[in-house]
């Protein structure tokens, strides 16, 4: 489902971001490309249940709020933030 909305609204997945708070959530980020971030508690039990084994969100936060604050802050860092968002993101946040 992913890589079908990148291909349709041509999306570079390595630039993108899978916030969830599943394992599942986690999973598809990571084989699609994003860089993942995970809401919660971050818990050793997670990490037996996880698939592949040893695969880890990039990002852990507290709440979405936290986690839009992470993204935020990625994307200020990244020089080219206008090529990362769609035009309709780029419009609302101006």
């Amino acid at each position: 489902m992913l890589k079908q909305a990148a291909q349709e609204f041509n999306l570079n997945l390595s630039e993108s971001y899978m916030i969830g708070d599943g394992l599942t959530d986690i999973e598809a980020g990571s084989r699609a490309g994003c860089q993942t971030v995970f809401v919660g508690r971050w818990k050793c039990e997670c990490c037996s249940f996880i698939r592949p084994h040893g695969l880890r969100p990039v990002y852990v936060a507290k709440d979405l709020w936290e986690a839009v604050g992470i993204v935020k802050a990625a994307l200020n860092d990244d020089s080219r933030q206008s090529s990362v968002l769609p035009s309709v993101l780029r419009k609302r946040t101006r």
